[in-house]
């Protein structure tokens, strides 16, 4: 039992070293919202943790789809009243998110409040309230974090394969360009000196012809 419980320990640090990732950010917030991007795969948990680092008005909080802050692509909205929390969503969309952070009810007087965000990635951070209420004893906590960071790996795996092969596809695209790209100023250059020749061809047969004239 004492192996088992070491091998699935060890096992359970190594994928949550590999899977788990950690955004701090500590800003100052005005009335304009200040806004991050993040590239995840779907049924990612995220877990936004916030604190107020300066008392004042609240803050207001808004996830959308892709890389902007369009009302229609917006999936949550939420006022962070309290001076400690978090916001948890699990992503149902491979690709870009956008977080903004805002100070509301703010007046022109008022000078911008300090906001501490930090951002987990994985299924890590709700585990231990899973295990004390489903009664799970160590290694079947252990077990079921294993197999949620597997599931995890597998899906990043997964979208970072499709991410590569669409990088692959543009880089195909752009090296194909690069080809032909050269190859049409070469053809335009040729195009060119013909037209100049025979522009200087006319030239001295005009010049030519005029001194025979004479």
């Amino acid at each position: 039992m004492g192996h088992l419980l070491l091998a699935t320990s060890l096992w359970l640090l190594f994928f949550c070293l590999a899977t788990t990732e950690v955004r701090s950010i500590a800003m100052m917030l005005s009335k304009e919202p200040k806004c991050f991007q993040i590239d995840k795969a779907r049924d990612i948990p995220l877990n936004f943790v916030y604190e107020a680092l300066d008392v004042g008005n609240p803050f207001e909080f808004a996830l959308y789809y892709g890389a902007g802050s369009d009302s229609s692509m917006q999936i949550m909205a939420k006022s962070l009243v309290e001076r400690k929390g978090e916001v948890k969503y699990v992503t149902d969309n491979d690709g870009l998110y956008t977080y903004c952070m805002s100070q509301s009810h703010m007046k022109d007087s008022d000078p911008p409040a300090r906001l501490k965000m930090i951002v987990h990635y994985g299924y890590d951070i709700v585990h231990d309230q899973a295990a004390s209420t489903k009664g799970y004893d160590v290694v079947n906590r252990n077990l079921q974090v294993l197999n949620d960071m597997i599931d995890l790996t597998m899906t990043e795996a997964d979208y970072q394969k499709t991410r590569e092969l669409d990088h692959h596809e543009d880089t195909l695209a752009m090296n194909s360009s690069a080809v032909w790209w050269p190859v049409c100023q070469i053809l335009m250059l040729i195009g060119i000196g013909i037209g100049q020749m025979r522009h200087l061809k006319g030239y001295f047969s005009r010049i030519t012809m005029s001194f025979n004239q004479r």
